[in-house]
């Protein structure tokens, strides 16, 4: 319960920080540096909207064990919300850690990977053969304009990087992650625990996974009169701590290779 404590407070400062800033960076810092070498898909803007995102979904996690009146637990919803910060925050960190060279190609996949889930939301929306009837004709062809410029610069973009198969995937983003994370917390190894387990619990849950209900905690109640028994899942301050901690430990590793990287280096 202590370490919930201390996640939710940092996490209400963070929601602060994140409200009282607009991701800009020193002229003369790294990320400025970053930014310069990729002006399509700046550095800054990659690792920012991250951080924001995860700090977002751990205001909702901390909203739902402070609400007023007490906690109310939702364990498989918990872990999801929990996850996408931990994502986030791991994309973060991974466009932020390694040489240069490395951090150019980290973000130049994201960027390809970006690009083409737009395109697909939007050729979803052109393949509608009914939106016609609902919206204006300009509306159309503005769409149409759209797809047509996402299609050039995925096209670009996969010419000029050539990213090989399986190079970028979610699950690559948080390994790297990790090892970075390991590399900074080595007294802890409890929180490293929970970086490890968070992204595969969190995972099967989001995507209503069986498996993981054998391991959250839980009780079998046998229904009488009908040889089967009711499972119910529920949670405990070890596993929404597990939960929490993870994605409030990569967070705040973000935070502080922003801080760093974000300011003059006089000022770091």
């Amino acid at each position: 319960m202590e370490r919930i404590g201390r996640c939710c407070s940092a996490i209400r400062e963070w929601e602060q920080y994140a409200e009282d800033n607009s991701g800009a960076v020193a002229p003369d810092s790294r990320l400025a540096a970053d930014d310069a070498l990729n002006r399509s898909f700046p550095a800054s803007t990659a690792a920012w909207s991250s951080i924001a995102v995860a700090i977002d979904h751990l205001g909702l996690a901390d909203d739902s064990l402070s609400r007023e009146g007490g906690a109310r637990l939702h364990p498989f919803a918990f872990q999801a919300v929990c996850r996408s910060a931990l994502v986030a925050a791991s994309q973060a960190l991974w466009v932020l850690t390694g040489g240069r060279d490395t951090r150019l190609r980290r973000l130049q996949l994201i960027q390809i990977e970006d690009t083409e889930k737009a395109l697909g939301f939007l050729q979803d929306y052109s393949r509608d053969e009914t939106l016609a009837d609902d919206v204006s004709a300009e509306f159309i062809a503005a769409l149409s304009e759209r797809v047509s410029s996402y299609t050039a610069e995925l096209k670009r973009l996969k010419k000029e990087v050539r990213p090989q198969r399986g190079e970028y995937n979610v699950t690559r983003t948080l390994r790297d992650a990790a090892a970075y994370v390991a590399t900074q917390r080595p007294g802890d190894p409890w929180l490293l625990r929970a970086y490890v387990s968070e992204w595969r619990m969190a995972s099967a849950s989001a995507h209503a996974r069986l498996w993981q209900s054998e391991i959250l905690p839980h009780e079998d109640i046998p229904l009488v009169g009908t040889g089967q028994r009711l499972r119910l899942t529920t949670g405990t301050p070890q596993s929404y701590g597990m939960s929490l901690s993870a994605a409030v430990m990569a967070t705040e590793e973000a935070l502080k290779l922003w801080h760093a990287h974000s300011s003059s280096p006089t000022t770091n």
